[in-house]
């Protein structure tokens, strides 16, 4: 690696490190959420079940950061990748029912803390009947961006998606799980990818967050996905051929 290499490597780092705090101060300086009080209302004691709801480790879950520290799993050249500047926006739904709260928080964290801000258009949080009403109502001061509807039943979550999509105003739709956490530069390439093709439908590598440790694993960057059935979208994971690959 050259001197001029590493200095422009430190200067890029350097830039989004001082470009996250600005954003964290704009958008979180002000807020008066309060994350213990928001965890700690439905936080599993130590002696209970940490499986049996949710099928992952609430425990260690309720545990951990709102905002934890995740690897970048991005190739080592996606560093040097540019996109336009001029990006369709996207409203990004979740939808959740009875979610955990300690997930549900930092899918939304890492959301507002690792995408270009300036194209989510909003994120619509759908409670789909929730026990507490107030799983989704306190999110919606996280940021004036957040907007919550709230099913009068159990719609489930395809009824659930479309009430989202129906309300959305981006020009792109985008559907997250609400036990997820989005990596660094996930959304550029999404909406760069339908801006060349807008009959695409894109997703991106999946990695995996083990349900026993809450311990974030790489999935192989050479994994690519194809929604073969249009109209059910099926999502097929496969390897792709050393043709097809970039790097």
């Amino acid at each position: 690696m050259t001197g001029s290499l590493l200095f422009i490597i430190l200067y890029r780092s350097l830039h989004e490190s001082i470009r996250k705090k600005l954003h964290l101060l704009s958008q979180f300086g002000s807020s008066k959420f309060d994350v213990k009080s928001y965890i700690d209302e439905t936080r599993l004691l130590s002696d209970r079940d940490a499986l049996k709801r949710h099928k992952f480790n609430q425990w260690i879950s309720d545990l951990l950061p709102w905002d934890r520290s995740i690897p970048n799993t991005c190739h080592r050249k996606c560093s040097f990748e540019s996109y336009d500047a001029s990006l369709p926006s996207t409203s990004i739904i979740i939808t959740f029912h009875n979610e955990a709260r300690s997930t549900l928080l930092r899918t939304i964290k890492s959301i507002t803390t690792r995408s270009r801000w300036e194209l989510v258009k909003e994120i619509i949080l759908i409670d789909d009947y929730s026990d507490n009403v107030s799983d989704g109502e306190f999110l919606t001061s996280i940021s004036t961006k957040i907007i919550l509807k709230r099913n009068l039943r159990r719609e489930g979550l395809i009824r659930s998606r479309l009430l989202g999509a129906s309300i959305a105003s981006g020009e792109v739709l985008t559907f997250l799980d609400s036990h997820c956490e989005v990596n660094e530069r996930w959304l550029t390439p999404l909406l760069a990818a339908i801006k060349k093709d807008p009959q695409q439908v894109v997703s991106p590598v999946i990695d995996i967050i083990r349900l026993d440790t809450f311990k974030y694993v790489a999935s192989s960057s050479q994994l690519k996905g194809a929604s073969i059935i249009i109209y059910q979208l099926i999502l097929i994971i496969h390897a792709t051929n050393r043709q097809n690959r970039r790097f």
